[in-house]
């Protein structure tokens, strides 16, 4: 009882951390210019995406990690297979998805996911050398995406630094918002360990359910706000962007912080579904005529088909 009662205050402490960071990395993008669904994919992002990294970071460097890796791949389901599930269900402007930008980072999302299973299934872990090209492919993706907003604002570094001076509220969030996710998934994971070991659950099952869809909550909420505002576009941005960021950095900084080891039945029951999940993502960004609330349908029923499946087996 102590453990869960710990497990929902550190989660607690998490998501007002993560939204700390979301509403400073949106109003730092709204100073800056910046399109919203570069905002999505870049700075909310980061900022949603802080609770994955860090609890992977510790899971993985406290010899947890298959809690690790649980986190993340259930990471991606959720932001895939619910969330945008339910954006494409109920939300009624996702044109820009189809458009240039939605369609290169939806093409950048499935060759990750494509790129990580393959490793993974040749060489069955990914140690300190493939996270450093993992964190290297998510730096990339940042760059790239940072320069092509200031490239299309029109805004100089220069004016980004000022611009950011003026507003030492902002910065003093951002900080504060960090402060509470590091201490909060220090304790997340230490009762998410002890939660497995009281229901007699593997640590990736726990890691896939219980504390995937805790750190995922920033991004939930979030698709939801924009949603109910009219910011979608906000929404669709977030959850590709999130998921490249996730896969990248908490996948690569927890081999860097200790091996992560998959076997074959791991791999196929928990990875392929999210290559399934970014499948349908590209074909939506891809095929016009698809009805995207088909997709939706599809994607929400095949998750939970999925957590079904895995409570069953």
């Amino acid at each position: 009882m102590t453990d869960f009662l710990i497990f929902l205050l550190s989660l607690f402490i998490v998501i007002l951390g993560a939204e700390w960071l979301l509403a400073a990395s949106i109003s730092s993008a709204r100073l800056l210019r910046i399109p919203e669904m570069v905002i999505g994919a870049t700075l909310v992002s980061l900022a949603t995406t802080m609770p994955e990294n860090l609890v992977s970071v510790f899971a993985s460097s406290s010899s947890h990690s298959h809690l690790a890796l649980g986190n993340i791949v259930g990471s991606g389901l959720v932001n895939l297979g619910l969330i945008l599930g339910i954006t494409l269900l109920v939300g009624h402007k996702q044109e820009e998805a189809r458009g240039g930008r939605g369609r290169r980072r939806s093409l950048i999302l499935f060759c990750l996911v494509l790129f990580i299973f393959l490793w993974l299934l040749i060489f069955g872990k990914i140690d300190f050398y493939g996270g450093v090209i993992l964190v290297s492919l998510g730096l990339g993706f940042l760059i790239y995406t940072f320069w092509y907003a200031l490239r299309e604002s029109g805004e100089t570094l220069e004016v980004v630094e000022e611009k950011l001076e003026a507003h030492p509220r902002l910065i003093l969030k951002f900080i504060t918002g960090a402060v509470f996710l590091v201490f909060g998934a220090r304790f997340l994971v230490e009762s998410g360990v002890n939660l497995a070991k009281t229901f007699a659950l593997s640590e990736i099952v726990i890691g896939i359910t219980l504390v995937a869809v805790g750190t995922s909550l920033p991004e939930l909420m979030t698709a939801l706000t924009a949603l109910v505002s009219g910011h979608e576009r906000v929404s669709w941005g977030n959850l590709t962007g999130a998921t490249v960021l996730t896969l990248t950095f908490a996948l690569g900084l927890a081999a860097i912080f200790a091996e992560v080891s998959v076997n074959h039945q791991i791999l196929l029951l928990d990875f392929l579904p999210l290559l399934f999940f970014s499948g349908l993502v590209l074909a939506f960004a891809f095929l016009p005529r698809l009805p995207k609330r088909l997709i939706g349908i599809i994607l929400i029923l095949a998750y939970f088909s999925y957590l079904g499946f895995l409570f069953t087996k």
